[in-house]
């Protein structure tokens, strides 16, 4: 905590001194306990305008009731707010940095220290201490590197909550009516219980094999020659930004856990309502002109071509490692197939089988059953679970892992859903 804190207020206070970024003042702050209310603390000024969350970004689907009613935004507003985000990402890159970490002050100058971005830090990773590297990183190498020791530390040891690599979670953008989207996650639901499928040491492993074949990816979104890093905000969401009537950005509020990252990293365009939500390809021209515009103002420099085609590969190498996301299995797929050209998803599907029968993989999967429940555990859970379920939801979730155990290839993607949505109702099941 204290740490954390120390890091805001040297950001916030950097980027005051060196930007016109707008976002609030800090008026004092604690880092301990020491002090009159006896919690740590920051104060700031009020944040002018209005949270964007105040508005959806997106339409909801059909037959889908909002918690409460909220205006929905116009085309031409989103373009203004990427236009000013893009404007916003153009003066962090005209603070390069040497390191890859997190600010903090001491006796007046600004130092980097280690890296307390989300993914070294949330879901317990804070807790792992010395078992990896934190920085602060000379190279975007060591750091990508590093990341993928965290994810397979993360996936060996903590709480997977919602991560089945071989059943993404159901997303509204893929059903085109709410009551299809809530079947799908209902089905879901009952397919990760049968068998405690979340933490189980199948699961584990899936992910350590991914953190495994993420190694070899790391050189195509590694920039060897780049020395020079930029602190970028790390929840750019519609909670932490605040607008007037016309949507002019006022303040960007929450910079806890900020750190300089890879260029390819900072030039990812903005997704909304979350991070995690895949960018509207309509936007991304938007964001990457506005960027450019304010950029060249400034500065002759042309931004790295290799930085512009890596933004995407970035996007997904982070959304992994961090586990802040709900397609796992189709971002692995994607960024590998993309860094390794003619390859398909099939022959990803073998190599990642052929990588678990290797002696070591072998081992790791003997420890990881050490720490799976024992069947009466399992059948208790499922028991208590599929108790209310509707008739027949436990037969075809068991159906499915059956089939799941028997076919090396088996997905329980949105496909999936959809068609046993279509043969039950076929059915009259």
């Amino acid at each position: 905590m204290a740490e954390l804190i120390e890091s805001e207020v040297a950001t916030m206070k950097f980027l005051k001194q060196n930007s016109s970024i707008p976002l609030p003042d800090v008026m004092g702050h604690s880092s301990s306990q020491s002090n009159d209310i006896g919690i740590p603390f920051i104060i700031t000024t009020k944040a002018v305008g209005s949270p964007l969350s105040n508005f959806v970004w997106e339409p909801l689907p059909e037959g889908k009731k909002p918690h409460k009613k909220l205006p929905c935004l116009k085309t031409v507003d989103k373009e203004k707010i990427l236009r000013q985000l893009g404007a916003v990402t153009a003066q962090l890159l005209n603070l390069p940095l040497e390191k890859i970490g997190s600010l903090h002050e001491k006796d007046g100058e600004f130092l980097m220290g280690k890296c307390l971005s989300p993914a070294f830090t949330w879901y317990s990773r804070d807790s792992l201490g010395d078992y990896v590297l934190r920085g602060p990183f000379k190279s975007d190498k060591e750091y990508y590197e590093s990341l993928i020791a965290l994810f397979r530390h993360h996936a060996e040891r903590f709480p997977l909550e919602h991560h089945v690599l071989f059943a993404p979670v159901p997303q509204v953008r893929e059903f085109t009516a709410d009551s299809s989207y809530r079947s799908a996650v209902g089905r879901w639901n009952d397919f990760v219980t049968v068998g405690s499928k979340i933490d189980s040491k199948k699961n584990r492993l899936d992910y350590c094999t991914v953190a495994h074949m993420l190694r070899d990816v790391v050189p195509s979104i590694s920039a060897n020659l780049q020395r020079s890093f930029y602190l970028m905000h790390p929840d750019i969401s519609m909670s932490n930004i605040f607008v007037d009537d016309d949507f002019n950005i006022t303040s960007i509020i929450d910079w806890t856990n900020s750190s300089t990252v890879p260029l390819s990293t900072l030039l990812i365009t903005p997704s909304f309502p979350h991070a995690r939500n895949e960018v509207n390809s309509n936007l991304v021209p938007v964001f990457e002109d506005s960027l450019i515009h304010h950029y060249s103002q400034t500065n002759k420099n042309i931004l790295d071509a290799q930085s512009w085609d890596s933004t995407r590969s970035s996007w997904l190498f982070m959304r992994l490692v961090t586990l802040d996301g709900l397609q796992d299995y189709n971002y692995f797929v994607e960024l590998y197939t993309s860094v390794f050209g003619t390859t398909d998803e099939t022959t990803v599907r073998r190599l990642f089988n052929t990588i678990q029968e290797d002696h070591d993989f072998m081992e790791r999967a003997r420890t990881l059953a050490k720490a799976d429940p024992s069947i009466d555990e399992i059948l208790n859970e499922e028991e208590d679970y599929f108790c209310d379920s509707a008739s027949g939801a436990e037969a075809i979730a068991r159906k499915l892992t059956v089939v799941a155990s028997l076919n090396q290839e088996f997905i329980a993607d949105s496909k999936l859903w959809r068609w046993i949505e279509e043969a039950t109702s076929t059915s009259g099941s």
